[in-house]
């Protein structure tokens, strides 16, 4: 093979390499993770929302869910609602969300959920966007969130 041609292929090969990258992923080969029923409640640009949606692991091996990001918001971040001895209920930060082998966790309402603020458009029933799960295990999940009544 001349250094020309080996020079082409070299070429192609990166290019298709990171337009594969560039596509996103869903779990790697071989991780299992689902994610289904993904939705966001509507809210005005500059407002913030939740998301709710449920992560499936029918693998053999936990996983955790160490972080959300979306390009619609300034921020995005995992939240658990919980209820004190007292009666008196509150959201918290929580830095993960383990996510059992053979198991499932769904974010919902009134527990674990996806918190989004600084909203860069209004998010309008039937409208959508984009969230960027990242699992320990799976890597980066990307998920189509649709804008729904709740």
């Amino acid at each position: 093979m001349s250094v020309r041609r080996a020079a082409i292929l070299i070429a192609a090969l990166v290019v298709a390499g990171t337009a594969l990258s560039a596509c996103g992923s869903a779990a790697p080969s071989g991780s299992g993770i689902s994610v289904t029923g993904a939705w966001v409640r509507p809210a005005p640009a500059g407002g913030e929302t939740a998301a709710y949606f449920t992560v499936g692991n029918p693998g053999s091996r936990d996983d955790v869910l160490l972080g959300v990001s979306t390009p619609d918001a300034q921020t995005a971040g995992l939240h658990k609602t919980s209820t004190d001895a007292n009666g008196m209920t509150g959201m918290a930060h929580t830095d993960s969300i383990a996510i059992p082998a053979d198991g499932s966790v769904e974010l919902k309402a009134g527990g674990y959920h996806v918190m989004l603020t600084g909203l860069a458009k209004e998010l309008v029933i039937g409208g959508s966007l984009e969230l960027v799960l990242t699992f320990e295990q799976a890597g980066v999940v990307r998920v189509k969130a649709e804008v729904k009544g709740g």
